[in-house]
């Protein structure tokens, strides 16, 4: 059989980072008998890609044809390789047995966060490739998180407490209504995985048009560009979505406290990154009977990787900088020792409980590529985990928001 297992395994059992920190584990290589490979290579790659099609109509010699434009952006963060076995390009033999290969690599700063998209993705891979003459190459691959902070308490406007309101009026039998009023208060802008958003809803129905519901919808806003030609796209997802109970009738109204939770996610921001933007919505809309179009409350919120925390943060160290690896020839890098990091880690702020590293709810993706043969070892689903909190069980003299119940706009607004 020959080789028995070729395995990565990650010191950081979750495989999440910040920029800065070093990615470390080991190469595990197992053979029931001698194998000739010219080298075993480890890879580090981080990048972000893009990709969609569009079809369109045109006319040609009094015909219609139908053509197709493909766009895509990319953008390459590094991609650095390790030579951990075999000196030249001459065939050496490796004896049965099992194999250990340490690798690490520190992270550049001012990475953007892992992302993994309908049309595109930013990805940290690492990959070892177990070079064979004459013969397919043995290839094992995995993803890795890298987080980029988004701290809530540096932006003064996610603090605030925010109000949306619209109206409208409807026509019924060339006889003007009084006007529907939709308005929806939150105590803040800014919010984090694991939290919950605090909402208070008002429908005044002043008109003869009966609503009957009222829903609210969390959007994940993720917009694409691609670089040649230069082109956008916009793809809209329901990250979480409720109804509200009960109607409210002709000239009556309605209130409603309801806390919204908010499940791993990707920061919004993706910063450091030109192909890919991401921003969340909350959507809040009240339905009319009949052939009317319903009334909506629309805006941003921002969701970040630490929380609104009353106390101030305690001065950190500056961040490890990042130490271009040698050049080496062929190709190759050595990479520069560091102490490893097993643990992901936020800025601490007083009092503030750690967040658990929890996988997106969006699902897997299959991280092969067209770089990869299709004898890859590893599992190649992958799915990137974001900073969750749990902060229920915090004082509530340290949280910027109520957490137990939701709190009224007026009572936010005098705080």
């Amino acid at each position: 059989m020959g080789l028995k297992n070729l395995q990565l395994i990650f010191d950081n059992p979750q495989r999440t980072y910040y920029s800065g920190q070093t990615v470390s584990g080991r190469l595990v290589v197992a053979l029931d008998s001698p194998k000739n490979l010219r080298s075993i290579i480890i890879k580090f790659k981080g990048e972000a890609e893009c990709k969609w099609e569009e079809t369109r109509t045109v006319e040609r010699d009094g015909k219609s044809e139908t053509e197709t434009d493909y766009y895509r952006g990319y953008e390459l963060y590094f991609e650095n390789r390790v030579k951990v076995f075999g000196g030249s390009n001459e065939t050496e033999t490796l004896p049965a047995g099992e194999y250990c290969y340490q690798f690490n690599m520190i992270l550049p700063n001012n990475l953007p966060s892992s992302f993994e998209g309908k049309y595109g993705y930013i990805r940290y891979t690492v990959k070892a490739t177990l070079d064979r003459p004459w013969k397919f190459d043995h290839d094992v691959k995995a993803a890795f998180t890298v987080l980029s902070h988004v701290d809530l308490n540096s932006d003064p406007q996610n603090r605030e407490p925010f109000k949306a309101e619209d109206s409208k009026m409807f026509c019924c039998c060339c006889c003007e209504s009084g006007p529907l009023t939709l308005a929806t208060h939150l105590p803040t802008r800014g919010f984090v995985p694991g939290q919950s958003i605090p909402m208070t809803i008002e429908v005044d129905n002043a008109s003869n048009v009966r609503i009957y519901g009222v829903s609210c919808e969390l959007i994940k806003i993720v917009t694409y560009y691609s670089q040649h030609p230069r082109r956008s796209k916009e793809d809209r997802v329901t990250v979480t979505s409720m109804n509200l109970d009960g109607a409210v009738e002709e000239n009556g109204s309605k209130t409603w406290c309801k806390k919204m939770d908010i499940p791993p996610l990707p920061p919004s921001q993706l910063r450091e990154c030109s192909v890919i933007d991401l921003e969340y919505s909350l959507k809040i809309k009240a339905k009319p009977e009949g052939m009317h179009n319903d009334l909506k409350n629309s805006f941003r919120i921002t969701i970040g990787t630490i929380p609104l925390w009353q106390t101030p943060a305690v001065p950190q160290p500056a961040t490890t900088p990042y130490v271009p690896p040698l050049e080496m020839a062929g190709g190759f890098t050595t990479m520069p020792q560091a102490d490893p990091c097993f643990e992901p880690s936020a800025p601490p702020y007083p009092d503030l409980p750690p967040p658990t590293y929890e996988e997106s709810t969006f699902g897997t993706t299959n991280i092969s590529d067209s770089g990869d043969n299709k004898y890859l070892f590893g599992e190649s689903a992958y799915s990137p985990r974001y900073p969750t909190y749990s902060l229920q069980a915090a004082s509530s003299s340290n949280v910027a928001i109520g957490w137990a119940a939701p709190p009224k706009y007026e009572d936010a607004a005098t705080k």
